[in-house]
């Protein structure tokens, strides 16, 4: 009886340990501060029992070593229990625990933790859970940790102390992320500290408000007390300590190290608590509703509203999460929670997977290489959170990265090797690629469409049988029979479109006729409708699959029954193009543009003296052209405005007149081709036509027109006699050079009256520089404009020394001494800097429009302009030289944000560089040619322009000082890698206007001078990564590239 009684007191006793074990943990959990159970004693036999993992625990129990004990294992633990702190630390996190009193000092980030057997150590910690990561380690600021005998150097006194434990981690590292934000501190703070029921303190170092107020529910769920911002600098002291968060793994618990043994459906079930959560299972959403996760930068859907049509009509309620919207994760978790399906490429967003209800749908869209990443991150994770998780792979043909490396490149054709580089190499690469999703491909996945369907509800198999019944389901039962027919009308269109269009070509080509605007617009109609028809046809395979009961009903009615509709009406929009379609005629004569007034300039003489030589050949019948020729500046254009405004404003006979101006080096070719523009022939028209066919031609469009007497008369200007010749001119006029008498008097209208008569001799001197300027008007306005700043009778005498000794050179068809006599105007200009931008306006083409601000983004470029503090100055230093020159009359001011540069001023330019020993030239602007030209001496060139021509490829060359390169307006269609090498000093590159240049090679990174690059209207898809090593580069246009 003893022993059995013995063996009841044993068993009773085990009994009511077991039982003050549960009171242990209840009394513990519910207590409001520390509990203090230090007389608690547990009595078995003699020994007492002990408690703890084996199931024994100290005579004396401390809940706070208790808790804390949980958060260490193996040695780590051993260490605890003998010293009262341990330090964890692995390739991920590292973790500091003290079950003593510790100090906290705000200030410098100080942790104070006595231990009286060892003298005194300061270790750091860095309590964010990414270690392997030094870049997101340098955000986070580090922990000192003062640990031992504290006789010598005692700690700061507490200014708040706390009864419970501190939890201190960073809220910096790659916050901002949600996936590392979950990753690297909710998940392993939930670990850490739900066990402890809200019993501790949180400290965040980094304190980052944003954060706080982004997870506030997370961290008022976890702990009941204020967070502590250690920027308040003072003192707190705790009972214990956890300084550091323990990483864990992505999205997942392993619930064989973690305090308590929590899952991920834990987790799950806490953020259901702190967000308030309505919906535990996917069958509770009585609607199928499916999120598009968009991104913003990489890795986005190039085509979101195409796939929300698609997920729309497969039955759902689509919602768009914008990055914006996903930052108020208040908000943003309920409407995760309220969705079945998810879709989103590979990226950060997929983690709020973790708010979707069990037995919902994830699909995840995998970018090229990422296939991995994709299974790690966010498949494994989602099918630990009891979700449905499929992925769908794109095709390399989906991915932004196609076009940008080809299907060759080793990103396309071996992306392991790709990845085998090592992890930044593949970073790079993977960030770069944008998606455009292949939604017929994406939807008829049987594992993407299986997943769909099952989200429907008993409900919509009802909705079903209705639709069926009701009179619009002859949508749904006729859509095979209305398909076929807008196919064979599709057919039908597109037939009648080329047949029209043949007509319209031939009535262009070969008669020069203009087409109709109703034929224009007939065309343009029917080529966006033939589009939109087939793009229709091509998503009728999926809704064809959908159909049930012999055709006449749909799985997906809503969807059906609109594709339905959108068939018939398809149709029925086909059908009645096509009925507009018969045209008896497609073109007719393009009526000649109205006349405008023209801009003109104030003479003496001219007009009065040219006009009576031009107006009697224009009342001649049988002359329809006449050509006015003359030196560059004699004023020709002036002349011919003149003449074009008279009969605009005086009545006459005539219905138009056509002035084309041509500048010396364009060719017979072109002032053809500007004819024939201004009097409405298109392109098409005069292509493959000889030059010596070309004046017939204008006739032969041109005299079935309505005719009264003299009905039409075509003048030209022109430098070159041999131009009015070509031109098959009935009557050809010299405009000469103005008399000494009519000379003089524009000359002295540009001196001023003022200037004139400061002294005797000025006059004098006036009249003799008169002289000098042969009667040229250009010449005499250019420098009387310049004369008019000189006051004195010794100023003018100096100019006129220096226009006379500049007067060193003859240049045949100019003029006697012409160049010469202009230079006095850029020998006066203010100072050298001003003559180097003027100098730099001849690198552009004849009669070119410069822009203003393209012109002096060059003149910085080159360093021609002051260094200043900002842009706004030196663009002001520019605009003030461009006024210079422009009041000097070497520059005409055409619009307020465009100059041109008249030819005999640029021939002056190209003169003045061509005599300069140390700034060479090489100009070969608008000379139409095919090829680059052969220079002996490119390596002394300092400016280049080889732009206005049509030359294709380049060939390597040598010019080590070289500054400017223009190659714009060319038909480059590649540049080979070597022809940047031996160009250090580069500074300025022009490379616009060449549509058909796709690509630049690697080898631009050798232009390491390079501060101006204009690659605008080309045909370049991306930009390659070597121009990253330009550190110079301070002006890139990629305008309409």
């Amino acid at each position: 009886m003893e022993k059995e009684s013995k063996r009841l007191v044993n068993c009773a006793t085990l009994a009511t340990c077991l039982v003050l074990i549960v009171l242990v943990y209840s009394t513990l959990f519910q207590s409001n501060d520390t509990i203090n159970l230090a007389d608690l004693k547990l009595h078995g036999n003699e020994g007492g029992y002990r408690l703890s993992d084996s199931r024994i625990i100290a005579d004396a129990v401390d809940p706070k070593e208790f808790l804390l004990r949980r958060l260490v294992r193996g040695d780590d633990r051993v260490q605890f229990e003998s010293s009262g702190f341990s330090c964890h630390t692995d390739v991920h996190s590292e973790v500091f625990i003290a079950n003593k009193p510790v100090r906290i000092f705000n200030k410098g980030l100080t942790v104070y933790v006595p231990y009286d057997h060892q003298p005194q150590v300061t270790r750091t910690v860095k309590p964010y859970a990414r270690k392997e990561d030094e870049t997101a380690m340098k955000l986070v600021s580090p922990v000192q940790i003062v640990h031992g005998n504290s006789t010598s150097n005692p700690p700061p006194g507490c200014n708040n102390t706390h009864n419970v434990t501190a939890v201190v981690f960073s809220s910096k590292g790659f916050t901002g992320n949600v996936f590392h934000e979950f990753n690297e501190i909710i998940i392993p703070l939930f670990i850490t500290t739900r066990h402890f029921r809200s019993r501790l303190k949180f400290v965040i170092t980094d304190y980052q408000l944003q954060w706080a107020q982004k997870y506030n529910r997370v961290l008022s769920h976890l702990s009941g007390y204020d967070v502590i911002n250690p920027d308040d600098g003072s003192v707190h002291c705790f009972p214990g300590a956890v300084i550091g968060l323990k990483y864990h793994n992505n999205l997942a618990l392993n619930i064989t190290d973690i305090p308590g043994g929590y899952s991920m459906f834990d987790f799950k079930h806490f953020l259901k608590e702190s967000y308030n959560l309505k919906i535990d299972h996917v069958s509770g959403i009585k609607k199928p509703v499916l999120m598009l996760i968009s991104r913003s930068k990489t890795r986005r859907f190039l085509n979101e509203e195409e796939m929300m049509e698609m997920m729309e009509e497969l039955g759902f309620q689509v919602t768009r999460a914008e990055p914006e919207r996903m930052s108020n994760l208040d908000e943003f978790a309920e409407v995760v929670n309220s969705c079945s399906v998810m879709v989103g490429a590979h990226g950060a967003g997929l983690t709020n997977e973790i708010f979707l209800p069990t037995g919902a749908v994830m699909v995840q869209v995998v970018p090229l290489t990422l296939e991995w990443a994709a299974t790690k991150y966010f498949g494994e994770p989602a099918k630990a959170m009891g979700l449905q998780y499929l992925e769908y792979k794109i095709e390399p043909e989906e991915s932004s990265l196609f076009d940008t490396y080809g299907k060759d490149h080793p990103v396309i054709s071996d992306p392991e090797s790709v990845i085998s580089k090592g992890y930044y190499a593949h970073r790079l690469q993977r960030k770069a690629g944008e998606i455009s999703l292949n939604v017929a491909s994406f939807i008829v996945m049987p594992s993407i469409g299986n997943s769909f369907s099952i989200q429907l509800s008993c409900d919509t198999m009802i909705t079903r049988r209705w639709d069926c019944a009701v009179g619009q389901s002859v949508f749904i039962c006729m859509l095979e029979q209305n398909l076929d027919a807008l196919k064979t009308a599709v057919v039908e269109l597109n037939h009648l479109r080329n047949d029209v269009m043949t007509k319209v070509i031939i009535s262009e080509e070969l008669h020069q006729l203009k087409w109709l605007d109703q034929v224009e617009g007939w065309l343009s109609r029917a080529l966006t409708m033939i589009n939109e028809a087939d793009l229709l046809i091509s998503e009728s395979p999926q809704h064809i699959k959908q159909s049930c009961m012999g055709g006449c009903c749909s799985l997906i009615p809503e969807s059906s029954l609109k594709f339905g509709k959108q068939i018939a009406e398809m149709y029925q929009e086909v059908k009645k193009q096509q009925s507009k379609g018969d045209f008896i005629t497609v073109a007719d004569k393009a009526p000649l543009p109205l006349a405008t007034k023209r801009p003109t300039v104030p003479t003496v003489g001219l007009v009065s003296t040219m006009f009576g030589a031009v107006n009697c050949p224009l009342q001649e019948e049988q002359v329809g052209i006449i050509g006015l020729c003359g030196l560059g500046g004699v004023g020709k254009t002036n002349l011919l405005n003149q003449i074009i405004n008279r009969f605009l404003d005086t009545p006459n006979d005539f219905n138009q007149v056509i002035g084309v101006v041509v500048s010396q080096d364009l060719q017979i070719e072109k002032v053809q081709d500007e004819i024939g523009k201004t009097i409405g022939f298109l392109d098409g028209a005069w292509k493959h036509k000889m030059i010596d066919e070309k004046p017939s031609d204008i006739f032969n469009i041109l005299l079935p027109l309505p005719t009264q007497r003299n009905s039409l008369k075509i003048i030209f200007t022109t430098r070159l006699i041999e131009v009015c010749f070509q031109m098959e001119a009935h009557k050809k006029i010299k405009v000469e050079c103005l008399q000494q008498a009519e000379a003089l008097k524009l000359f002295f209208n540009k001196v001023g009256a003022e200037i004139l008569d400061r002294h005797p001799n000025i006059r004098k001197l006036a009249e003799t520089m008169t002289e000098e300027c042969g009667g040229l008007p250009l010449a005499l306005i250019t420098i009387g404009q310049a004369m008019s700043s000189k006051k004195t009778p010794g100023e003018l005498k100096y100019a006129m020394k220096a226009l006379r000794q500049s007067a060193a050179s003859v240049f045949p068809g100019i003029g006697k001494r012409m160049f010469p006599q202009l230079k006095f105007s850029y020998d006066c200009l203010p100072d050298e800097r001003v003559r180097s931008c003027f100098l730099y306006c001849c690198l552009f083409p004849s009669g070119f429009p410069i822009r203003k601000i393209e012109l002096i983004h060059c003149w910085i470029g080159e360093g021609l302009l002051d260094q200043h503090t900002n842009l706004s100055s030196v663009r002001n230093q520019g605009e003030y030289i461009l006024g210079s020159l422009i009041d000097a009359c070497l520059l005409e001011d055409v619009r307020s944000d465009i100059v041109k540069m008249h030819d005999v001023i640029r021939d002056v330019a190209l003169w003045i560089t061509s005599e300069s020993e140390m700034d060479k030239f090489c100009v070969k602007a608008g000379m139409q040619l095919k090829e680059q030209p052969v220079v002996e001496i490119w390596e002394d060139l300092k400016r280049v322009s080889l732009m206005g021509n049509q030359i294709e490829s380049l060939i390597q060359i040598v010019c080590p000082n070289l500054l400017t390169l223009f190659l714009g307006k060319n038909d480059l269609k590649v540049i080979i890698n070597d022809f940047f090498n031996f160009r250090p000093k580069l500074k300025v590159l022009d490379l616009s206007f060449n549509i058909n240049l796709d690509e630049l090679p690697v080898g631009i990174a050798k232009l390491v001078s390079l501060e101006h690059l204009n690659l605008s209207f080309t045909g370049l898809k991306t930009l390659p990564v070597e121009l990253k090593v330009l550190e110079n580069l301070q002006y890139l246009n990629i305008e309409h590239t």
